[in-house]
């Protein structure tokens, strides 16, 4: 027999890059006259402007990543029932950098990689996995019995 599943829900939380067209009146003798009374105002009086209406122009909406976020994320993923966190697309520390090679011990054999992207998503599922930047150092922590 089958089990039964349940639905789950999740939602995700961006950071997006958007224009929003504010609207305010400005009094005035001529269209002259308003459009520097407009921009003094902007510059230097815009805690005090009146805004009777704004739109939100959704076709200027972009997407940010983290480089335009400081390295912080502009993704998250959250688990609505628990509202965990379980996935952020902020920058993050990994022990090396594409292309560098490295070594593991696996299952009491040293194995040697080249960190990629699929490295960093099996060092975010397991942090505290043990890399050695030589086969050398590798070879003698296992030698050492440490791993």
């Amino acid at each position: 027999m089958k089990p039964e599943t349940k639905e789950f829900e999740f939602y995700i939380e961006e950071r997006l890059m958007i224009w929003n067209r504010l609207k305010f009146s400005v009094e005035a003798e001529t269209l002259d006259e308003a459009k520097e009374k407009a921009k003094y105002m902007v510059i230097k009086e815009r805690e005090d402007i009146e805004f009777w209406d704004n739109v939100m122009l959704y076709d200027t909406l972009t997407e940010l990543e983290p480089e335009d976020n400081e390295g912080n994320p502009t993704l998250e993923l959250y688990c609505d029932e628990d509202t965990e966190l379980l996935y952020d697309n902020g920058k993050k520390d990994y022990p090396f950098n594409e292309g560098d090679d490295y070594w593991t011990i696996e299952d009491g054999q040293v194995t040697w990689s080249c960190w990629d992207s699929v490295s960093e998503d099996l060092h975010d599922m397991n942090k505290n996995k043990i890399y050695f930047v030589s086969e050398e150092l590798a070879n003698f922590n296992k030698t050492l019995g440490f791993l």
